[in-house]
């Protein structure tokens, strides 16, 4: 997926870094003609490659065979647990108008990212940290 992908190298040190300004316009397209119910799986396929292609690095850990089939089988219920964040974003932005995805996203994030089971990586923000002037209005 397209978006996925964009969105995922926004996040890696090539300077890419602005194609997370874009990287959901191809997850939008794909959406804007289905029902709610595809529109959702579509948002979580979109959160499990988006983190696929994000935390890839982590299956080339050094580590034991056995403990490693372990962590994949881990990683991959990861990725899905990501990808429900997504998918109930876009589900919401769905029924309540495509305006309401960004606030969606913003609060599953921070819901994301706190308490026992938080996971605070590949947050969208963390992408544009090198545009300081950008980032710096987020004070405001």
């Amino acid at each position: 997926m397209v978006s996925a992908l964009c969105t995922a190298l926004s996040f890696h040190p090539i300077k890419l870094h602005f194609l997370a300004w874009i990287g959901f316009v191809p997850l939008f397209l794909a959406s804007e003609n289905s029902r709610s119910s595809q529109a959702f799986i579509l948002g979580i396929l979109f959160g499990f490659l988006f983190a696929l292609f994000g935390l890839f690095w982590l299956v080339f850990l050094q580590i034991e065979m056995n403990i490693k089939m372990l962590m994949i089988a881990g990683l991959v219920l990861l990725f899905l647990y990501y990808g429900i964040y997504y998918g109930v974003a876009l589900l919401l932005g769905k029924q309540l108008g495509l305006w309401a995805f960004p606030l969606a996203v913003c609060g599953l994030e921070l819901i994301r990212g706190t308490g026992e089971i938080g996971f605070p990586w590949l947050t969208l923000g963390y992408s544009q940290a090198r545009y300081p002037l950008i980032i710096q209005q987020a004070s405001v």
